[in-house]
């Protein structure tokens, strides 16, 4: 494929307003990088898929910085309302960057038992997107931590502030590995 057919795709894609995958009924969905900016650079909106039969989703290299990737996240994560596994990789920023986006907690996920983000910095908009899946994981039991790269005294002041982070589960237990 041509640089110029390239480009047009991808002018296709920014103009999109709905993405609608029928009669699908995959248990795991895993997103990379690319596939994640190139989703979420055309969806402008909400997304209007629900994934109900999902039950593990796994979104890779997460550039958070990126507007488009953050909203893609949480709509993602909205619209799969049976996931019990959800495994987020972050690419490492040290970003100061607050999206302004009004995402809501009306949209529980009342199955969600184990969650594993990784590549954690200790940006706000990384603890923005796990005080959202903190609050809305009403029978969470585990979130497992990893920080990237961090000094131990950085380590202990990001994982201090996450400790402190609301739950919806009274029995959710924050674990951090190596």
């Amino acid at each position: 494929m041509g640089n110029a057919s390239y480009i047009e795709r991808l002018e296709t894609v920014k103009r999109l307003r709905s993405l609608q995958f029928r009669q699908l009924s995959f248990k795991t969905l895993n997103l990379m990088a690319p596939s994640i900016k190139f989703l979420a650079a055309g969806c402008n909106n909400k997304l209007t898929q629900t994934f109900n039969h999902l039950q593990k989703l796994c979104l890779t290299e997460l550039d958070l910085d990126d507007f488009n990737v953050f909203r893609f996240t949480i709509s993602m994560v909205q619209n799969c309302p049976y996931i019990k596994d959800l495994e987020l990789s972050i690419t490492p920023n040290k970003s100061i960057l607050q999206h302004k986006f009004d995402y809501g907690n009306n949209n529980k996920l009342g199955h969600l038992a184990k969650a594993k983000i990784t590549g954690i910095t200790g940006s706000s908009v990384e603890l923005k997107l796990i005080e959202y899946v903190l609050g809305i994981s009403v029978v969470l039991e585990k979130l497992l931590l990893k920080c990237n790269d961090l000094d131990s005294t950085s380590e202990l002041k990001v994982m201090r502030e996450l400790l402190q982070l609301p739950r919806a589960s009274t029995k959710a237990k924050i674990l951090c590995f190596a």
